[in-house]
């Protein structure tokens, strides 16, 4: 998942078509130069959520198990030879940052709590399940009013206290106008009628299943989604 660098000032969010959601474009190639871009990172830490093992001599890089420095024999990447160098230095994150067009809903009223979620650790865990299925419930809307491939276009979130704004941007580096369309040509009214009709699933899920949220790319977040 990518999360967004650029920040954008609170004079950029425009009114919408919505009485409760402003919004604003960031570009992957702003046309004034006084602008930011729309700038995302990634952080891969590797399967086991330790970064990776890689080799100062022959760039060979493997997931950590566990943090620390490691012994271990390896085969050149390049020569399929093995490495003199048997020592691996702590592990490493892997980042990668891109730019690309971006587009961000704010809602204006901030998230209600429940009393039961009112303090501690199921305040935290509600809070990312709500804002996780916003999240992707508005992705596959403009997937569906687009009428592009799930992949095309990818989905996050900011919270400033309890207020929410949704990201969603261009899956490639550059831009490929996905965004910019739905800024420009799809009203807000538009995607939340399709975002509501995506919440009800035909499957009658208790949370959410492949027939509603559920696809390839956001299995890491299957258990988090809750329609």
């Amino acid at each position: 998942e990518a999360r967004l660098i650029t920040i954008p000032l609170d004079s950029q969010f425009i009114e919408s078509d919505h009485p409760l959601i402003r919004k604003t474009l960031l570009r992957a190639l702003p046309s004034d130069e006084t602008q930011q871009p729309g700038r995302l990172f990634i952080v891969n830490k590797g399967p086991y959520g330790h970064g990776y093992h890689i080799c100062h001599l022959c760039n060979h890089a493997e997931p950590a198990r566990k943090m620390g420095p490691a012994t271990l024999k390896h085969r050149d990447p390049q020569g399929d030879r093995l490495c003199i160098n048997e020592k691996l230095r702590t592990p490493q994150d892997l980042a990668h940052i891109f730019d690309t067009d971006v587009l961000m809903i704010r809602f204006a009223h901030p998230l209600r709590l429940h009393a039961h979620y009112s303090q501690g650790e199921d305040q935290g865990t509600y809070i990312e399940s709500f804002c996780r299925t916003l999240c992707e419930t508005l992705r596959f809307a403009a997937v569906r009013v687009l009428e592009i491939q799930p992949r095309d276009i990818k989905a996050s979130y900011r919270r400033i206290g309890n207020i929410i704004e949704t990201v969603l941007y261009d899956a490639v580096s550059g831009g490929a106008g996905y965004s910019v369309r739905l800024y420009q040509d799809i009203t807000l009214q538009k995607l939340l009628e399709k975002s509501l009709d995506i919440l009800r699933c035909p499957n009658d899920c208790e949370t959410a299943c492949r027939s509603c949220l559920c696809d390839y790319s956001n299995q890491i977040h299957w258990d988090q989604l809750n329609r």
